[in-house]
């Protein structure tokens, strides 16, 4: 055994694990029925290179005692759209400053968050260029210098498919039906997400509206929707994380804060009109779902756990609220609640609650009555409809002009 190892490690051997099912073999010995896993499939770099993915399967057996081994050989000819990506390499580039501000200074100027959008589209272009101009095609030596890396590294992996653990192969449907291809995979996932994010109706809000009572003050309501100023915003970029993963967009926020004194005026313009409830462009709002297994072998998207990736200049917005908002959360939320609130931690009230199941055959004056609500969804999505800040918190100002 030991030298048919070193064989396979002489020769960069890789075993394809089965997609399902574990042992080939099974037979009738003296001390019962046993089960060995006696056939595998082997593969070299080349192969694992030439296809995106390899699937070993075990078949029913025939008029042999092994089961039949099927290699499935896959090349992926799903076509996706050329994404952005903003490197922070370039930041280190001495010219890197003026070709933004060079940029910035001739594009067309609409102002407000439609005009901060198109200038970062055109940006884009620019940057593509410029690189390719300046460092080559890093994206194409990145690319391979990956695939090298993988090519090395294959030989100590479990998996030897470099795209196994990020694709899916077979998923679920609602019906119950195993989906394999990757059309059909695509339009369930389509049909789950739209119906997990559909905007509820609920009807007659406005009786419920009338038993929460207004706890916000002018003042209050004031500091929560008046304009924001160049120094607010700039906090809120520096208090978000430049290193986290971009969005659709393609740009981090490290890039934000370098050509700070460029893109800052641009950027108060589209927050202030954010608060002005101008209606926000699809571009702006866009956002990436990134499917993340809650599970080691998920089977329907049920088992995974959506990530929202959304444009670094949306999250500028959604700071600034929660900054405000901060000072304000102790009238807002009550103090039976142990989440959101600096100095109380919700696990304390998971402990409450096991202690209280545990008390909860105890004989009582009165009923005992615990109700489990299923949060899976409210998780996720949120009835916008149950927002009553725009009612009743924080009724809309009006706002004579933005600053430009």
């Amino acid at each position: 055994m030991d030298e048919f190892k070193d064989c396979i490690d002489t020769t960069s051997l890789t075993c394809v694990e089965p997609v399902r099912g574990w042992f080939t073999w099974s037979g009738n010995r003296g001390h019962g029925r046993v089960w060995r896993r006696l056939d595998r499939i082997f593969v070299n770099t080349n192969t694992l290179a030439s296809f995106s993915d390899l699937q070993c399967q075990h078949l029913s057996k025939t008029t042999s005692d092994h089961n039949p081994l099927l290699l499935e050989c896959t090349i992926s000819t799903l076509k996706v759209p050329k994404s952005f990506r903003f490197l922070h390499s370039w930041l280190a580039h001495p010219t890197f400053q003026n070709l933004v501000a060079t940029y910035w200074s001739s594009a067309p100027s609409t102002g407000g968050m439609r005009g901060l959008i198109n200038k970062l589209k055109g940006l884009k272009s620019v940057l593509r260029e410029w690189n390719t101009n300046t460092f080559g095609n890093i994206f194409q030596e990145v690319r391979l210098a990956e695939e090298a890396a993988i090519t090395a590294e294959l030989a100590f992996d479990e998996n030897p498919c470099r795209n196994s653990k990020l694709t899916m192969k077979h998923i679920k449907a609602k019906d119950g039906r195993v989906l394999s291809l990757q059309q059909d995979i695509q339009q369930e996932a389509i049909q789950h997400f739209t119906e997990s994010f559909s905007k509820s109706t609920i009807e007659g809000l406005q009786n419920i509206l009338q038993f929460i009572p207004s706890v916000i003050t002018d003042e209050d309501n004031h500091a929560l929707s008046c304009l924001p100023t160049i120094e607010e915003v700039r906090d809120a970029i520096w208090d978000l994380d430049p290193h986290s993963t971009s969005g659709p967009d393609g740009y981090t926020g490290e890039f934000f804060r370098k050509t700070w004194e460029i893109v800052g005026s641009d950027i108060l313009k589209a927050a202030q009109e954010f608060f002005l409830g101008i209606p926000t462009p699809k571009a702006f709002g866009a956002t990436l779902i990134t499917l993340i297994p809650k599970s080691n072998s998920p089977k329907s998207f049920n088992d995974y756990r959506p990530i929202s990736l959304s444009t670094f200049v949306s999250k500028i917005h959604s700071k600034l609220l929660a900054k405000r908002l901060k000072g304000l959360l102790y009238k807002l939320i009550s103090h039976e609640q142990g989440a959101f609130q600096q100095g109380k931690d919700i696990s304390d009230q998971i402990l409450l609650t096991t202690e209280m199941l545990h008390a909860l055959d105890r004989k009582v004056n009165g009923d005992n009555l615990i109700i489990k609500v299923d949060m899976a969804k409210a998780v996720g999505t949120q009835v916008y409809a149950y927002v009553v800040l725009n009612y009743v918190l924080i009724m809309p100002n009006r706002h004579d002009q933005v600053e430009h």
